[in-house]
């Protein structure tokens, strides 16, 4: 504690005699040289006043900017909403006068706007017929690069020794279910017949 205390005396010396310093620097300075100082202060002072009046009118640009495109994303949603277009992953937003735009809930309500416009594109595409609709609103930046230049890919064929031979019996028409209640019963069926292991 006292190594430590003596350490924050003589930091506290080091800055005195800094001080000290200043002001005998400061006193032995003529009168042009704290004109000087003055006038560099000053416009030091003016140089950071000029920054900060910038920065506000960029900050008023900003916010009136936000201002637009809040008012053309709501008047977008109105429309799906009237539209009857539903949403089923983003949550409705809600839009008034006192809303604002900001950096911290802009994408929430870009989400919403960008879910209509994906529902939007599949609907036309549906009624254009379109044979890739369902997929047709599928962000691209979701999508993986068609690689052209690559070769055909080797795909080894599978190993009749990989399978599992079952019955003669069983049919085609057996093994092809697809009511889940007799998927079910074909299940107990071939656990009957001890297909299944006791794993």
């Amino acid at each position: 504690m006292l190594n430590s205390e003596i350490d924050m005396i003589e930091e506290q010396n080091k800055n005195i005699e800094a001080e000290i310093k200043r002001h005998e620097e400061l006193l032995e300075m003529n009168d042009k040289d704290k004109a000087e100082v003055r006038d560099n202060l000053e416009k030091e002072m003016q140089d950071m006043k000029a920054q900060i009046e910038a920065k506000e009118t960029q900050i008023k640009v900003i916010e009136g900017q936000m201002t637009d495109i809040k008012n053309h994303v709501w008047a977008m949603v109105d429309k799906f909403k009237d539209s009857h277009f539903n949403l089923s992953v983003a949550s409705h937003m809600q839009y008034d006068e006192d809303v604002t735009f900001n950096e911290n809930n802009v994408t929430m309500y870009l989400t919403e706007l960008e879910e209509y416009i994906s529902v939007f594109i599949t609907y036309l595409a549906h009624r254009e017929k379109n044979p890739d609709a369902p997929i047709s609103a599928l962000s691209l930046d979701n999508m993986t690069n068609k690689e052209f230049d690559k070769g055909p890919i080797a795909i080894d064929a599978p190993n009749a020794h990989d399978f599992v031979a079952m019955e003669d019996d069983t049919t085609a028409d057996d093994e092809i279910v697809t009511n889940p209640m007799d998927k079910y019963r074909k299940y107990e069926e071939l656990a009957m017949k001890g297909y299944f292991g006791a794993n």
